[in-house]
């Protein structure tokens, strides 16, 4: 009930269909749970993939792998230009019509992140703390990043560069209020834009 939006807040038959229309729902999910012993850490095989689908983790990351193609410098997965007496030197320019990414399949550790992440992502409220601590089950603890708020965007900025696939996993499990915008700024060519520089321009990285 916490996450109804304000215009509902005092709607007290809204609250009431949506009590009686996720009761049944999350009382057979907390059964499946139990009926598991859920440890998410430890789960191979079949019963990772039945917690995954119980709490909705994504098991497929859409456009997130880059292809090889002709590109700009350090642009991930980027080819220069070929050789004359060397035909497997460099790489050939994308045609219109030519997929420029594709899709990463979750295998069991990646799985299991997502999993954790959509737990973490399913209990929350959408505060900026929340954001964080599934943005950091994502990229990893070790990744520095900075959490900055705009209206009605919120901006990952790590420290170092990562690459298209873990920002693309950000998008698809990051507890993002409804209506609010999301941009992963990485000083790369292809997630490179306006309102992206002109954040860019007021970061300092002191703080790490």
């Amino acid at each position: 009930m916490s996450r109804i939006g304000h215009q509902y807040a005092d709607s007290e038959k809204f609250k009431k269909f949506i009590e009686i229309t996720l009761e049944p729902i999350v009382e057979l999910q907390s059964v499946l749970l139990r009926m598991l012993d859920i440890d998410v850490d430890n789960a191979k095989g079949y019963k990772l993939d039945l917690i995954g689908r119980i709490v909705g983790a994504p098991a497929v990351i859409l456009e997130a792998i880059p292809q090889p193609f002709f590109g700009y410098d350090n642009q991930e997965m980027s080819e220069g230009f070929g050789e004359l007496d060397d035909p497997d030197a460099g790489g050939h320019w994308r045609e219109m019509g030519q997929v420029s990414n594709t899709d990463w399949i979750l295998q069991a550790d990646d799985y299991r992140t997502s999993v954790n992440a959509q737990i973490a992502k399913n209990s929350s409220n959408c505060t900026p703390d929340e954001i964080i601590r599934v943005a950091q089950i994502i990229l990893g603890e070790a990744v520095a990043f900075k959490y900055i708020e705009r209206t009605m965007l919120i901006v990952i900025a790590p420290k170092e560069p990562v690459l298209r696939a873990q920002r693309e996993f950000l998008k698809s499990v990051l507890p993002i209020p409804a209506g609010v915008s999301f941009i992963t700024l990485n000083g790369q060519y292809d997630s490179f834009n306006l309102t992206e520089a002109e954040i860019w321009n007021e970061i300092s990285y002191e703080d790490y």
